[in-house]
């Protein structure tokens, strides 16, 4: 058995899978049904600009580091190759990111740090987004828009004008609760929104055109009708009620090549622009989703149409989820690390499958903890947050190494969550009982999030550690 030491921490290294050709549209991941994304991300995979893993899932949640973001924009928006160093010590000619963090530096949309520093790996925040896009877009600094955003507090002093300026040009357009969350790194899903938005009607990765929408068409002459006469207009709407921020896009009939791209106002409604002919159009907003064919528009006409958007499915054939959660986990314990006769402790797990509690209080200091497994509700992300003991906060001494495991529906997974540190009982293979006493005292917490297709919640894990709490 190899050493190992313990990491209250998941891992599963992202990797934003770029490839510069194109290709014919790409079947749906099997993660992103019923996300909120899901036509940004078909769209992205069926120009060639991402690709999902081998096992057929894209991880949309999955956050996104500095390296693989500028890799994306470079691509996206055919910025030119650099035969200038980029002059970070971190980033080296060896390195697969060199060139693209070049391209960025010589761009003059990266700045770094200042102990001259690019911090590839690690990931990268919505507020150094949206400082990127606004270098990369030339967009006026401005705090005029901040009020929209409910936490604007949070924003860091230097980030603010360029978060404004993102605001206030519909680049990001927050959270559906108002917040932006400015040091959250940003995920896969969010990335492609947020490209797909600052693209306007470009083509991501169409160097060959002049940056209208004409790639996304079998000619050009089938899309915008500049004398305004004919198009499509219409309302998404949802239970009766108007949905705001809904993505709507448009089609050649019987195309998969998507025309135009548009988000409906406050009153849910939307208007293309478009050439007489025949066109199909798709609405998407959460979970929800419709689409209509065949839709005719005539010479110097506007059909109108009524997109009612219903629920969808959380992939697998399964049932409509809106909350994911934990139906099953577990703990080994390997009894005086002797490798034989491992014991496997089930956590005892509240209803809502949010909070568990497990009682590892009975092992001795010289029994070890090796790993454990556990099981979702739906397609869903699990963080850690926090691991809180009697001796504070031990989160920072694996902050740097925190990851994102993606958990299958329904699957009984290998728990990530148990990786072991340099830092942490280097002499034993997994961590002893004594250890952990050691570490976190009594009894701990731990703290998590849950991202699944439709929300993202919060969930916590009592340790016992000694009888006497």
């Amino acid at each position: 058995m190899l050493k190992k030491r313990f990491m209250v921490v998941l891992v599963v290294a992202f990797c934003l899978a770029l490839t510069a050709g194109g290709g014919a549209w790409a079947a749906s991941f099997s993660d992103v049904q019923g996300h909120w994304a899901e036509d940004i991300i078909d769209e992205w995979s069926s120009l060639g600009m991402i690709n999902g893993y081998p096992d057929g899932t894209f991880k949309p949640n999955r956050q996104v580091t500095r390296a693989e973001f500028v890799t994306l924009i470079n691509r996206a928006f055919c910025i030119e190759e650099s035969n200038t160093d980029p002059g970070f010590t971190d980033v080296r000619s060896s390195n697969w990111y060199y060139e693209d963090v070049a391209v960025a530096k010589a761009a003059g949309y990266i700045e770094g740090y200042p102990d001259n520093l690019f911090k590839p790996n690690n990931g990268i925040s919505r507020q150094e987004v949206a400082a990127i896009l606004a270098r990369l877009l030339n967009l006026d600094e401005t705090t005029d828009e901040l009020d929209k955003l409910t936490d604007k507090d949070s924003i860091a002093d230097w980030a603010r004008g360029y978060v404004g300026a993102n605001v206030d040009n519909g680049v990001f357009i927050g959270m559906p609760n108002g917040a932006f969350q400015p040091a959250r790194g940003i995920t896969r899903a969010e990335t492609l929104a947020v490209l797909d938005r600052a693209l306007d009607d470009r083509v991501p990765g169409d160097c060959d055109g002049d940056g209208s929408s004409d790639g996304r068409s079998e000619s050009s002459d089938e899309i915008i009708n500049d004398d305004d006469n004919s198009g499509i207009e219409g309302t998404v709407i949802y239970n009766g009620e108007p949905v705001e921020n809904a993505t709507v896009k448009v089609y050649k009939a019987n195309s998969n090549n998507v025309l135009e791209t548009e988000y409906t106002n406050e009153d849910g409604e939307f208007e293309f622009k478009l050439a007489p002919g025949k066109y199909d159009i798709t609405a998407s907003s959460s979970n929800r989703k419709t689409s209509k064919n065949d839709i005719e528009v005539e010479e110097s006409k506007y059909t109108n149409v009524e997109l009612k958007l219903t629920r969808t499915s959380s992939g697998g054939g399964g049932s409509y989820s809106t909350t994911p959660k934990l139906t099953a986990a577990t703990i080994t314990i390997n009894p005086q690390g002797d490798n034989n006769d491992n014991i496997t402790i089930p956590v005892t797990l509240n209803s809502d499958g949010l909070k568990g509690t497990i009682d590892l209080s009975e092992y001795g200091d010289y029994d070890y903890v090796i790993g454990g497994t556990v099981t979702c509700s739906e397609v869903a992300e699990l963080k850690v947050t926090g691991i809180n003991g009697d001796y504070g906060d031990m989160l920072n001494l694996v902050q740097s190494k925190l990851q994102i495991q993606t958990l299958a529906a329904g699957k009984e997974e290998k728990l990530d969550l148990l990786k072991y540190l340099d830092e942490l009982d280097p002499q034993d293979d997994g961590i002893s009982m004594w250890y952990l006493r050691t570490l976190l005292g009594k009894q701990a917490t731990i703290k998590g999030t849950l991202a699944g297709n439709s929300r993202t919640v919060d969930v916590n894990l009592t340790v016992i550690l000694d009888k006497a709490v």
